[in-house]
């Protein structure tokens, strides 16, 4: 039986599309929750951390109905391409908000926009941070779609302990790297609330179910909650199609889901992954 975690990049509406705005934040959240409370379902939220001056209660209010929260940095611009320094003040700056936020030190990190770089996977261990789940296998970032930012096309597709020299290959560091999973019918994008909508349930659970490994990492985020469509004027086509205030769909396919594989988190995974706890 497949093991599916559900997890939620708490971050601003889309970017470049929308103005820094949190729609989905307001209006998205509250209904997932309660969906994921009539669901039993327990999932990972990654907090963008400069959010939290405006949005500190939603980060409580998901650790009290008992979901994970980590850490989804400073803010969304990409973390590899800035100096060193820089990734290590943002990280840090980051966990110290969560923290302060919600009385809890985060253990679980994503980076913005997928961008980890061994750098920043090294600095992450030596934090305790027990798991990353930035890496997106098959999907390359390219500056004006000529020069890789990152490559993940040859990563793992399951969990695995990363190299700080090279994100996408196994190594020693301690913490584990969890992939997301990928939407091989559109490489390069989630598998989440984005895909169910565009691509309808039937699609997305064929997707999961036949996914090749046993760990599949699902990723929502909250402007894929609401009707991005009709707030941000000139939205592209596919950006419009995967997001839906109707929570329908997304309803259907996690009922359909817990017929055929369990849920879980990534800490549990983790434990049994290593056969320990993360901790140890």
């Amino acid at each position: 039986m497949k093991t599916v975690i559900f997890t939620v990049d708490v971050e601003q509406d889309l970017q470049p599309y929308s103005s820094g705005t949190t729609i989905g934040i307001v209006d998205g959240l509250p209904p997932l929750l309660d969906l994921l409370d009539e669901q039993g379902i327990h999932a990972d939220f990654f907090f963008q951390a400069s959010i939290l001056n405006r949005h500190g209660s939603f980060a409580r209010k998901t650790i009290s109905r008992g979901h994970g929260v980590g850490s989804h940095g400073w803010s969304h611009d990409l973390l590899c391409e800035k100096h060193p320094s820089e990734q290590r003040e943002e990280i840090a700056r980051a966990g110290a908000k969560i923290e302060e936020a919600t009385g809890t030190r985060p253990r679980i990190f994503r980076a913005p926009n997928f961008s980890i770089s061994g750098i920043s996977l090294e600095y992450l261990s030596s934090l305790g941070y027990v798991a990353d789940s930035s890496v997106m296998p098959l999907r390359v970032l390219r500056r004006w779609r000529i020069w890789p930012i990152y490559d993940f096309r040859d990563a793992p597709l399951q969990p695995y302990r990363p190299s700080g020299a090279t994100v996408i290959r196994a190594g020693r560091l301690r913490i584990i790297e969890v992939p997301l999973a990928v939407n091989r019918d559109r490489p390069g994008t989630p598998l989440g609330a984005g895909s169910i909508n565009a691509f309808g349930v039937e699609r997305t659970l064929r997707m999961v179910v036949d996914y090749p490994g046993d760990v599949v990492v699902l990723l929502t985020h909250p402007w894929e909650l609401i009707d991005l469509g009709e707030i941000v004027a000139g939205l592209p086509e596919g950006y419009a199609r995967a997001c839906s205030s109707d929570l329908a769909a997304l309803t259907e396919f996690l009922s359909r889901v817990r017929t055929q594989a369990k849920f879980s988190s990534i800490e549990q995974v983790l434990q049994e992954w290593t056969g320990r706890t993360p901790n140890q």
